[in-house]
């Protein structure tokens, strides 16, 4: 199951009525955390099973479409805790912001040229949390070495815009080890967050764990993300 695979009707209607096998329901669940319109299609299930039911006389209670329509009814408000619950640790990962000003653009950039004008607009919009602004302003644009801040903060916009795999490409040619702290270890709890997002769980574990070995900022972060990816693969 994938974003672009989507569950069927048929599945959907089976994990209301909890007939699916724990892998393949939970396989469900996460997509339906990740895709806003097959949520839609399963609550929409719900709500006319739910109606089906109330329409219906009573009567014989034994066809699948009774027990599905019961089910439904009871169920779609477990599945909305779980998915609620899928997304809060999600929103662990991304909710990161990396502090940076204007001030810092300002000293770095030295001289004024043509860019400096865009780049104080990119972090002006990111102090506000427009990443998609910040992306917009930046994407594509070449930084110069001296704003390695810029480069963080434009990665973790694309965290923010859920553009995981340009976070991880800017992150890659930032060459993270070679950053002075506190930057290296913000850079690499935002490249945890790509690397969870695009869905490569163990190298994104094993930048948590060198986080959670070491005393900072982020080793309680880090602690918390590790013990989450574990529960999520039992």
């Amino acid at each position: 199951m994938t974003e672009t695979r989507h569950p069927g009707d048929d599945r959907l209607i089976d994990l209301a009525a909890s007939l699916l096998p724990a892998p393949a329901a939970s396989e469900t669940l996460r997509h339906l955390a990740s895709c806003a319109a097959c949520e839609e299609r399963f609550r929409s299930i719900g709500r006319e099973a739910e109606r089906a039911r109330l329409r219906r006389p009573a009567a014989p209670a034994a066809s699948r479409v009774r027990f599905v329509a019961i089910a439904a009814s009871l169920l779609v408000v477990a599945v909305t805790v779980g998915l609620f619950a899928l997304r809060a640790a999600r929103r662990h990962d991304v909710e990161y912001w990396f502090p940076v000003d204007r001030e810092t653009v300002l000293v770095r950039a030295g001289a004024p040229d043509p860019g400096s004008a865009v780049f104080q607009d990119a972090v002006d919009a990111y102090r506000r949390h427009d990443a998609a602004r910040a992306v917009a302003l930046l994407h594509g644009r070449e930084i110069p070495e001296s704003l390695d801040p810029l480069k963080i903060m434009l990665a973790s916009a694309y965290v923010h815009t859920r553009e995981f795999a340009q976070a991880e490409s800017m992150l890659e040619d930032l060459r993270i080890d070679t950053l002075p702290q506190p930057d290296r270890d913000r850079a690499s709890w935002i490249l945890y967050a790509a690397l969870a997002g695009n869905g490569k769980a163990a190298e994104a574990r094993a930048v948590a764990a060198s986080l959670a070995a070491r005393p900072g900022e982020f080793e309680e972060p880090a602690r918390r993300a590790l013990a989450r990816s574990g529960k999520s693969d039992q």
